[in-house]
C-alpha cells in the first residue's frame, strides 16, 4: 500500500473526531507541559484551542480541571504594560477562575516591589483580592507579598481554606507603618502539610511577626526569615506527622528561649533536618531528641569566629538519640583531631556524606581504615577541604593529599570485598584562600596519582615550556596572528614529538592534552591561513590511543573541574570507551 493512498479523509482518522474525553486528556497534558510566564492566563494554551473548531472549544469549556492552574501571575510585571493589557490579564484571570467552577485550583502569585505609584499597588490589591475570593478552592499555592498588601487583603481569607496542601508564603517587610504583624488567615487548613515561610525584612522591619499555622499537621516546614523564628518550637513539639524541617538559627541563645534551660524536645517521626547557623554555637541542637532521623544537614550561613561547639553538638545528637542517619551533611570552620571520626562511628548505616571541614591526617586514616572500617555502607562520599598552600613547594608537604589518595583506594577495596550494592562515588574540592594557579592544581593531581618526583631533562622542560604556553594562549577569547603563529610553532615541535611511556606523567603534569582540546576553540580566520585546526586535530588524534590506553589502566582521579577531583575505581564503566578521553582531558 502507497503512502498517498493512506493520505486521503477517509483512512486517516482526524484528530477533530477524537472523543471528548481523550481531547480533554490531551488538553490536560498541555497545560501540565507549558509553564505560563509572568502574564499568567494570558498566555495559557487553552484559548489556542478552544479557536480550532466548535468541538474543541465545547469540550475545554465544559471541562473544569482544564482551568484549575492559571500558573504564575505577576502584577508586578503586568504593571509595565498599558492598561488595556493589565485589564485583559485581569478580566482573562477572572474567566480561568470562574471557569474551575468547584474544582481545586494551584497557581503562583507574586508581587514583590514596594516602590509602586497608585495605579500599580491597586493593580495589584485587585489582583491579590480576586484570588482571594477563590479562596475555598486552593490547593497548592505560591504567595509573595509586600508586607502592608497581605495585611490589607489576606485577613478576608477567614480561614476558608479547607483543601489547602501546600502553602508558600513569602513576605517582604519594608512598610515603616507596621509595627506588629499578625496575620491569622491560615490557622485553620485541615488538610494543609507543608509550609514554605520566607520573611526578608527591609529598611523598616516589625518588631514582632505572628503568623499562626497549623503546625500539629504539618509533615513539610521550611523556615527561612531574616531575623525571626517562626514556627520551630511548634512544629517539633507538636507534630506527629513532621518530616522535614528546614530553619535558620539566628539567635544566640534561641534554645533556651524556645525549649527552656533543660527541656528536652522529642519528635517521633522526624526524618530530615536542614539547619543553617547563623550563630557560632548551637542553642537548640543539646535540646532535640529525633530516634527517627535519617537525613541530617548543618551549615553556617555566616562565618562564625570564635570557638564552635558544633561538631560535639552534632555528636550529641546522634548518641542521644539513637537514630541511623543514611545521610550526613556538615560544615564547619574548625575541627579538633578526632571530633569528626567519633561522629562517624555512630553512623553504621551511613551511605552519603558530604563533609566541608578542615580534615586532620588521623580523620582521613581512619575514615579508610579496614579494621574495622568506618561507614561500612557508604557509597557516596563529596569531601571539600580548606588548603592552606599556596606554593607548589608547600602542596608537596601537605600530608592530606597522599591520606586522601590512600583512603580512596581503601573505600574502593572496602567496598568491593564487603560486597556492597551499588556504585562508590568519591570526590574531593579544594577551597582556597587565594586564586588557585594552574600549577598548584596540576600539582594536586599529580600528589593523588601518587607521580614521583621529577628530575629535570630536556623533555621535562620542553613539555613544561609547552603548558606555559598554552596556558596563556588560553587566557585570550580569539588568538591575533602573533598568536596563531606562536601556535603554528608549538605545533611544529608537538608533530616532530614521539610520546614515550616515561613522559606520560610529564604530559599529565602540565596538563597539555586538555588545553589542545580547547584551545581549538579560540581559532580565529588566521588559524585557517597556517591550518593550525586540522594540525592541533592531528597532534591529538596520535596521542590518544596511547594516553587512553594508559587513562583506562592506570589512572585513579580525574579532574571534574578546576576545584574538584573525582576519584575513579578499577571497573569503573568510564574506563572503557570513549569516556575514556574525559580522564585525559577532564569531566
Amino acid at each position: 500500500m502507497s503512502i498517498d493512498s493512506l493520505s486521503t479523509p477517509m483512512q486517516l482518522p482526524s484528530i477533530l473526531t477524537l472523543p471528548d474525553e481523550l481531547l480533554e486528556q490531551i488538553f490536560y497534558s498541555a497545560i501540565m507541559r507549558c509553564g505560563s510566564g509572568a502574564e499568567g492566563p494570558l498566555v495559557q494554551p487553552l484559548w489556542r484551542f478552544i479557536r480550532v473548531s466548535k468541538h474543541w472549544h465545547s469540550v475545554v469549556m465544559s471541562s473544569p480541571r482544564l482551568w484549575c492552574k492559571p500558573w504564575f501571575i505577576s502584577p508586578e510585571h503586568c504593571n509595565q504594560f498599558l492598561d488595556e493589557k493589565r485589564d485583559k490579564i485581569f478580566l482573562r484571570l477572572k474567566f480561568f477562575l470562574e471557569r474551575s467552577k468547584d474544582h481545586p485550583i494551584s497557581f503562583g502569585l507574586g508581587e514583590s516591589s514596594s516602590r509602586r505609584d497608585g495605579k500599580a499597588r491597586n493593580f495589584a490589591i485587585s489582583i491579590v483580592s480576586l484570588v482571594v475570593k477563590y479562596s475555598s478552592q486552593w490547593q497548592d499555592v505560591n504567595l509573595s507579598l509586600p508586607a502592608d498588601v497581605a495585611l490589607q487583603v489576606l485577613p478576608t481569607i477567614r480561614s476558608n481554606i479547607p483543601l489547602l496542601r501546600t502553602l508558600v508564603l513569602c513576605l517582604s517587610m519594608s512598610a515603616p507603618s507596621i509595627r506588629t504583624f499578625d496575620l491569622q488567615c491560615f490557622e485553620e487548613a485541615p488538610l494543609l502539610r507543608t509550609v514554605w515561610l520566607h520573611i526578608y525584612s527591609g529598611q523598616y522591619s516589625p518588631e514582632s511577626i505572628r503568623i499562626p499555622m497549623p503546625w500539629h499537621q504539618l509533615e513539610k516546614y521550611v523556615s527561612k526569615t531574616d531575623r525571626w523564628d517562626i514556627g520551630v518550637r511548634d512544629a517539633l513539639a507538636t507534630s506527629n506527622r513532621l518530616l522535614t524541617l528546614t530553619f535558620t538559627e539566628r539567635a544566640p541563645v534561641l534554645g533556651s528561649r524556645l525549649f527552656g534551660a533543660s527541656i528536652q524536645v522529642q519528635n517521633e517521626t522526624l526524618t530530615s533536618l536542614d539547619m543553617n547557623l547563623a550563630v557560632s554555637q548551637s542553642t537548640i541542637l543539646p535540646h532535640l531528641l529525633l530516634p527517627k532521623l535519617v537525613d541530617l544537614k548543618i551549615y553556617p550561613v555566616v562565618v562564625s569566629t570564635g570557638s564552635s561547639t558544633l561538631l560535639p553538638d552534632v555528636h550529641g545528637l546522634i548518641l542521644r538519640s539513637k537514630c541511623k542517619l543514611h545521610s550526613l551533611s556538615l560544615t564547619a570552620r574548625d575541627c579538633s583531631e578526632w571530633e569528626l571520626s567519633s561522629i562517624l562511628a555512630l553512623c553504621e548505616d551511613l551511605e552519603t556524606l558530604s563533609l566541608d571541614v578542615p580534615l586532620h591526617v588521623k580523620d582521613v586514616q581512619r575514615l579508610g581504615s579496614d579494621a574495622p572500617p568506618l561507614i561500612p555502607r557508604i557509597l557516596k562520599i563529596n569531601l571539600r577541604v580548606p588548603f592552606r598552600a599556596q606554593s607548589v613547594e608547600e602542596c608537596d608537604l601537605d600530608p592530606v593529599l597522599p591520606a586522601l589518595a590512600t583512603m580512596a583506594k581503601s573505600r574502593e577495596h572496602i567496598h568491593r570485598e564487603g560486597g556492597i550494592l551499588g556504585k562508590l562515588h568519591l570526590t574531593v574540592g579544594f577551597q582556597f584562600r587565594y586564586p588557585l594557579s594552574f600549577d598548584l592544581n596540576i600539582r594536586i593531581l599529580a600528589r593523588l596519582e601518587g607521580f614521583p618526583p621529577v628530575s629535570s631533562t630536556a623533555t621535562f622542560s620542553m613539555i613544561q615550556r609547552w603548558g606555559q604556553v598554552l596556558r596563556e594562549l588560553d587566557r585570550h577569547r580569539k588568538l591575533s596572528l602573533r598568536q596563531s603563529y606562536q601556535l603554528h610553532r608549538l605545533l611544529k615541535e608537538m608533530e616532530d614529538y614521539r610520546i614515550e611511556g616515561s613522559d606520560l606523567t610529564l604530559l599529565y603534569r602540565t596538563h597539555v592534552p586538555q588545553q589542545l582540546s580547547t584551545i581549538k576553540l579560540m581559532l580565529g580566520a588566521e588559524a585557517k591561513l597556517l591550518k593550525l585546526e586540522p594540525r592541533l586535530q592531528t597532534v591529538i588524534q596520535s596521542w590518544k590511543p596511547i594516553l587512553m590506553a594508559d587513562a583506562g589502566t592506570s589512572r585513579r582521579w580525574a579532574i571534574q573541574s578546576q576545584h574538584f577531583f573525582h576519584y575513579l575505581k578499577i571497573d569503573d564503566e568510564r574506563r572503557v570507551g570513549d569516556d575514556v578521553w574525559k580522564i585525559v582531558i577532564g569531566f
